[in-house]
C-alpha cells in the first residue's frame, strides 16, 4: 500500500508520494522500513544503483556510483548523469530511455560511463520501472555493471572468429589448388597410361605370353583404379568446398530413389526392409550422396550371402534431431575397428572387396555438415549397422 512521505511534497491521484523536493527524504519514508539498512545494501552492492522519478528524472544514486563517476549526487541529479556518458552513445541512450518511459518498459542497453579518471568503461544497465496497484510507473530503478572484462574478452574472440574464418577461407582455396592439381595433373600421365595400354592390347596383345598378358592385364586394371581414386577424391573435396543449401528434403522418397539406382545386380537376392522416414531439413545432393554410399556398401559387403538382408529405417528422434539406420547381414567387422571405418582410406576387408576407403568418410562429413554424427555397430560374419543423426525440421513453430 502506497503511503505519503510528507504532504508538502504531494501525492497523485493514486495516493502515491510524487518527490518535489530533497530525494534524499526518499530514504526516509515508510517505502523502506529500514532507511539507514537500506543505504548499507545499496552502497555495498557491487553495481552503480540509482533511482528516478516516474519522469525519469533522477533522485537518488548509491555512493558505488558516486565513486566511480567522481561526481556528488547534486552533479548528477536530475539529467546530470548524461555528464558520465559516452557521449558518442549518449543520443541512442537518451533516445531508448524516453522511449522506455514514455511507454513504461523496462530500458536495458550497454554502453560507456566516464570514470572519475577520465576513462571510458563498458556498463550493461538495467532500469526497471515500480508500479502502482493501477499499473502507473511511480518509481524507475536501475543497476550498471561493469562489463569491461567481458567486452574485452568478446573483442578478443571476435578478432579469434575472424582469424579463423581467414585461416578456412586460405585452406579452402589450398583444397581448390588441390583439387584441381588432382583433377589436371594426375589426370594427363594416367591418360598416357590408359593410351599406350590399349595400344599394346590392340596391336600385341595375341603375341604376349601368358605372364606378358597378365601384366597388361594388372596394369589396365590398376590404372582404372587410379581413375577410380581420383574421382573419390575430388567428390571428397567439392563434400566439403560446396555451398550448403538447406531445404525440407523427403528421406522416404530420396531412399527409394537411391535404392533404384543402386540396386544394379538383377540376379542376386535382396530382401529391401524399409521402415517409416522422416522428413528433415538439410542439402538434398549431399543427403542423397550419404544414402549412395551408405546402401552401396550394404550391398557390397552383403555379395557372399544367398540371401542379402538390408534393414533402412528410424532408430529414433527428439525434437531436434532424427537416427537413421542402415543394417546389414553381410561379414560385418570387430567393433574395436568401428572409429576406423570413417577414416579416408581405411578399410578393414581390402583383399576380398574392391573400394578406396572414401565412402564412408564422405558419409561422415556429409552428416557433419548437417551437425550429426556418425557411428557403426558391428559383428565379424554376423552383419552391420551404420548410424547417421540428422536434425529435424521445427516442429509446432506456432508454439513458444
Amino acid at each position: 500500500m502506497s503511503q505519503s512521505i510528507d504532504r508538502g511534497h504531494g501525492e497523485d491521484a493514486g495516493g502515491v508520494v510524487v518527490m518535489r523536493a530533497d530525494p534524499l527524504r526518499l530514504l526516509e519514508s515508510p517505502l523502506f522500513v529500514d532507511a539507514e539498512g537500506f543505504r548499507q545494501i545499496a552502497d555495498g552492492i557491487p553495481t552503480l544503483a540509482w533511482m528516478a522519478d516516474h519522469t525519469g528524472r533522477a533522485i537518488w544514486y548509491n555512493q558505488r556510483w558516486c565513486g566511480y563517476t567522481g561526481k556528488s549526487i547534486a552533479e548528477i541529479q536530475g539529467s546530470g548523469w548524461q555528464s558520465v556518458v559516452d557521449p558518442d552513445r549518449l543520443p541512442a541512450v537518451a533516445k531508448l530511455w524516453a522511449v522506455s518511459i514514455a511507454r513504461g518498459r523496462s530500458f536495458e542497453m550497454e554502453f560507456a560511463l566516464r570514470g572519475a579518471d577520465g576513462i571510458l568503461h563498458d556498463f550493461l544497465t538495467r532500469v526497471s520501472p515500480l508500479m502502482d496497484k493501477e499499473g502507473n510507473v511511480v518509481r524507475w530503478f536501475g543497476a550498471s555493471t561493469d562489463v569491461s572484462e567481458l567486452t574485452h574478452l568478446r573483442n578478443e574472440l571476435r578478432d579469434a572468429n575472424e582469424k579463423n574464418r581467414a585461416e578456412a577461407l586460405a585452406a579452402k582455396k589450398e583444397l581448390e589448388a588441390f583439387a584441381y592439381s588432382v583433377s589436371h595433373d594426375l589426370r594427363a600421365p594416367l591418360r598416357h597410361i590408359d593410351g599406350f595400354t590399349d595400344l599394346l592390347r590392340e596391336n600385341c596383345y595375341p603375341s604376349l605370353d601368358s605372364k606378358g598378358q597378365r601384366y597388361l592385364d594388372k596394369i589396365t586394371s590398376a590404372a582404372q583404379r587410379l581413375a577410380d581414386l581420383i574421382d573419390d577424391l575430388l567428390s571428397l573435396s567439392r563434400l566439403v568446398r560446396s555451398d550448403f543449401s538447406a531445404t525440407r528434403v523427403n528421406l522416404q522418397t530420396l531412399q527409394a530413389e537411391v535404392q533404384v539406382e543402386v540396386q544394379t545386380e538383377p540376379r542376386r537376392t535382396i530382401v529391401w526392409l524399409v521402415g517409416e522416414l522422416p522428413e528433415i531439413r538439410g542439402d538434398r545432393a549431399m543427403l542423397r550422396q550419404m544414402f549412395v554410399h551408405l546402401l552401396s556398401n550394404a550391398l557390397k559387403y552383403t555379395r557372399g550371402r544367398a540371401e542379402a538382408r538390408i534393414e533402412i529405417g528410424c532408430a529414433g528422434d527428439s525434437d531436434q534431431e532424427t537416427i537413421i539406420f542402415v543394417r546389414d547381414n553381410g561379414v560385418g567387422f570387430e567393433m574395436e575397428y568401428a572409429d576406423r571405418l570413417f577414416e579416408v582410406f581405411r578399410r578393414l576387408h581390402s583383399d576380398e572387396f574392391e573400394g578406396n576407403g572414401i565412402g564412408l568418410a564422405a558419409v561422415r562429413r556429409i552428416v557433419e555438415r548437417h551437425g550429426g554424427r556418425v557411428w557403426a555397430e558391428g559383428k565379424v560374419d554376423c552383419g552391420a549397422t551404420f548410424y547417421c543423426s540428422l536434425p529435424l525440421p521445427e516442429r509446432n513453430a506456432g508454439r513458444p
